[in-house]
């Protein structure tokens, strides 16, 4: 559920882990990205459901039975505190 419209500068920090070794970890511009999802900036307040299938990165093991894996996107809609200028 956003609290609040999601604008430009929004961002998210992408972790994957697999237990406590984290494999992957990004900080992405969410209004950059948010077309791969057919959305556009802002995105509205309220509730909001998005899914994507991705290829997993070859930096993440294979696992032969369901994944152990830790995805975390937290979003943030304030700008970044090094782009304050």
């Amino acid at each position: 559920m956003l609290k609040d419209a999601v604008t430009k500068g929004a961002y998210v920090e992408v972790s994957v882990k697999y237990g406590l070794i984290t494999l992957i970890r990004e900080t992405l511009d969410l209004c950059d990205h948010v077309k791969e999802v057919e959305l556009e900036c802002p995105i509205d307040e309220g509730k909001q459901t998005l899914t994507k299938v991705v290829n997993i990165p070859r930096e993440i093991p294979p696992v032969s039975s369901s994944p152990p894996y830790f995805i975390e996107c937290p979003l943030f809609s304030l700008p970044r505190a090094n782009d304050v200028s």
